[in-house]
Formats: C-alpha cells, sequence, structure tokens
C-alpha cells in the first residue's frame, strides 16, 4: 500500500492514456477546424477562379486597346474582333476634334461565366 493513494486501488495518474471524453472532444475539435479549412478553401477557389477572369477581361482590354491605337487615327472604324479567350467590340463616335472609342470586351473562361468590361479611348485629330 502507498500512503495516501487510498488503500492498495490503482489511481488515475498512475494510469496512462485517454478516457473516451477526452478524444470525443478532441475528434470534434479536429473535424471542426478541418469543415472551416474546407469551407475556407472553397472561399479561395472562387475568389481565384473570379481573379483570373477579371484578369482575362483586363488583357483583352489592354490588346484591343493597343491595336486600335496602333491604327490611323482617320482609319478608326467600329468593328469587332473574336478570340479564343473572349470577344471584343468597339463603337467609334466621331467629334469634329476626336474620336470617342467605347471598347467593350466579354471574356469567357473556360466553362463558366462571362465577364464584361468597358474602357473608353479617346484619339486626338
Amino acid at each position: 500500500m502507498t500512503p495516501g493513494r487510498g488503500g492498495g486501488a490503482l489511481s488515475r495518474a498512475g494510469m496512462g492514456g485517454f478516457t473516451l471524453v477526452e478524444i470525443l472532444v478532441a475528434i470534434v475539435i479536429l473535424s471542426l477546424g478541418a469543415m472551416a479549412w474546407v469551407g475556407t478553401s472553397r472561399v479561395a477557389a472562387a475568389s481565384m477562379r473570379a481573379a483570373a477572369l477579371e484578369l482575362r477581361a483586363a488583357q483583352l482590354l489592354q490588346e484591343q486597346v493597343e491595336r486600335l491605337r496602333a491604327i490611323p487615327v482617320d482609319s478608326v472604324r467600329s468593328g469587332s474582333a473574336a478570340r479564343p479567350a473572349g470577344d471584343a467590340v468597339w463603337t467609334v463616335a466621331d467629334s469634329g476634334s476626336y474620336l470617342r472609342v467605347e471598347l467593350v470586351v466579354h471574356a469567357r473562361p473556360e466553362g463558366g461565366r462571362t465577364l464584361t468590361d468597358t474602357v473608353y479611348v479617346y484619339r486626338a485629330r
């Protein structure tokens, strides 16, 4: 008998391992963490897809603006261009001293929503 240990019975301090309650609490905590991680991953993936689509639209706009600026000002006419990444449509309004070109781009991902973006370009005569 060990003094102060309550007779000959084994105490909790002398036993190794975890109780069933401790294991269940640990499983619940780990499950909550895993669910939060999965939810965050879904939000992050959706944000990345949206950012990629916005980048694609911005690249299409920049590309088409550069093409329109390379054309002599008196040769700029309304038109459209179709590309695998998206379509561009531009309309030209002549005000005498400058041209106002409205450029609308429809960016297409590999099978999702379409993003439309618009920019105005002014060309002085």
